[in-house]
């Protein structure tokens, strides 16, 4: 009887994993064309001469047109979330997890972080 319900206590624990890992898997894929904008709008955006002192430089920069790339998506997705008060601390959060938005970051700045 007790292992019976140890046993069952082990299969939903690993359901609720695996939903939560497709969740995960789910709102990356929402997220990824926000990221892709981000790093073209890096790449087109001027800056000063030498680049951009730091990561937030970098992201204030950029962080009214990709606003208007988010509210377009949100027209589309109702599963966007993105705040305007934190989007420049959510680009930065980004630039750790998403290596392609790291390195487009590190290449504008004068002080690249490690990725």
């Amino acid at each position: 009887m007790c292992c019976e319900l140890i046993d069952e206590e082990r299969k939903i624990y690993k359901a609720k994993v695996k939903a939560a890992a497709k969740g995960g898997a789910t709102k990356a894929e929402v997220y990824n064309p926000i990221m892709e904008e981000a790093i073209r709008l890096l790449q087109i955006t001027p800056q000063a001469v030498g680049g951009w002192k730091r990561w937030t430089d970098a992201a204030e920069a950029i962080e009214r047109p990709l606003w208007l790339c988010i509210e377009e998506q949100k027209k589309h997705n109702n599963n966007i979330d993105l705040k305007e008060e934190n989007r420049v601390s959510k680009i930065q959060l980004w630039g750790k997890k998403n290596v392609e938005l790291g390195t487009a970051l590190n290449e504008k700045v004068l002080k690249p972080k490690k990725l």
